[in-house]
């Protein structure tokens, strides 16, 4: 029988875009935009795992969770993921206490969250009477899942990546990723319709993520993505330039890097 997934989220795009990913995996996905109608939806029906939005109107993902752990025995609180765009230890902290299961930090893809819906469905916390005991072992792996880049597995460029903006979250798909760009501790993501993200998260960290097949660090500030170019041009003192789409300005690469870039696209 199907797992099922309660999915609270108050962005109705990346609300129906979960769902529709979760039912292609398989999945019975439901959906409520806040959390006004979460203990009826929980009386009534039983769920595998909770994955919920943090920073909401009105109640927020801490608390729901600590609703649901108030009004329902421990045994009946469903394993319960938060979304979020920003954790500290604080934040970390305070979730794990309140009984949360895991964090799954964005951008993040959705094979992220069917990875961690299967091992809550797997190994399901075990709850003493009386209250969530907390697991200061998985509060240690969460903070250095969240801080290491080596837990960050590879993306397909046939896939996406949930990012949060300022005023919404958005599903960027790999193959629409220009290039990226460097400065201090952000990177910026620069689509190909012109949208730029910023994002806390080193280049190190994209050039592990991104499929090498089409993205290539030209220098230390740079990653491109290979199919956009239009042109490379000899340029002087043994340099190119290189030309993308939908970009103004190009690039300046050195010859070593010209001879790695042509053998990438040939």
């Amino acid at each position: 029988m199907p797992h099922r997934v309660l999915v609270i989220e108050d962005d109705v795009n990346i609300r129906g875009d979960i769902v529709t990913l979760l039912e292609e995996e398989g999945f019975i996905a439901d959906a409520l935009s806040d959390g006004a109608l979460l203990m009826e939806t929980i009386s009534k029906t039983h769920f595998d795992v909770v994955l919920c939005d943090i920073m909401m109107p009105g109640k927020d993902g801490y608390e729901l969770l600590r609703l649901l752990r108030k009004n329902l025995k421990p045994s009946d609180v469903p394993p319960f993921i938060f979304l979020t765009a920003k954790v500290d230890r604080n934040d970390l902290r305070k979730g794990m206490e309140l009984g949360a299961d895991d964090f799954i930090t964005k951008p993040f893809r959705i094979q992220e969250i069917v990875k961690a819906i299967h091992t809550q469905i797997n190994k399901r916390f075990e709850l003493v009477a009386g209250g969530h005991k907390l697991d200061e072992t998985l509060v240690k792996n969460l903070e250095e899942k969240i801080e290491s880049a080596s837990n960050v597995e590879n993306l397909s460029y046939s896939g996406s990546l949930f990012i949060d903006t300022n005023s919404r979250t958005i599903m960027l798909r790999i193959q629409d990723i220009s290039y990226i760009s460097a400065e201090s501790d952000y990177t910026f993501v620069h689509a190909s319709d012109g949208q730029q993200f910023d994002l806390r998260k080193t280049m190190e960290t994209w050039v592990k993520m991104l499929p090498s097949e089409q993205f290539l660090r030209i220098h230390r500030g740079i990653i491109i993505n290979v199919e956009y170019i239009r042109k490379i041009e000899k340029w002087f003192n043994y340099t190119y330039r290189v030309y993308l789409r939908s970009v103004n300005e190009p690039f300046t690469i050195s010859q070593r890097i010209s001879r790695d870039l042509r053998n990438k696209i040939k």
